[in-house]
């Protein structure tokens, strides 16, 4: 069972119930929404998160240029701050990506 955590709180949750099953693992990101309020310590938590054995993967991250038009910016950082911080052994990524697809690649 892979659970994806999208914001601090949830992240930290995750990494408990990935503790304690055998059976569970984590997945670590910031939700897209969140874009306007992730801060640099936001990121250096989820850095030493992506750490934990547990982890197998970022995510959930994305972009949603449908419903979060007014933040593409900060929406965009966020996306390429948080793969940046995928520790080698952990190259999975769980992007979600409202319509465009292209948009990632340019």
């Amino acid at each position: 069972l892979i659970l994806n955590g999208t914001d601090p709180q949830s992240n930290e949750e995750i990494l408990k119930l990935a503790k304690k099953y055998e059976n569970v693992h984590a997945a670590l990101g910031y939700f897209h929404t969140l874009a306007d309020d992730v801060s640099d310590e936001d990121i250096f938590l989820l850095d030493e998160q992506l750490e934990n054995d547990n982890v197998i993967a970022v995510g959930e991250i994305g972009l949603d240029y449908y419903n979060g038009k007014e933040n593409r910016k900060k929406q965009m950082e966020l996306f390429e701050i948080v793969p940046s911080s995928v520790p080698p052994k952990k190259i999975k990524v769980v992007i979600e990506k409202e319509k465009k697809w292209y948009e990632l690649w340019d």
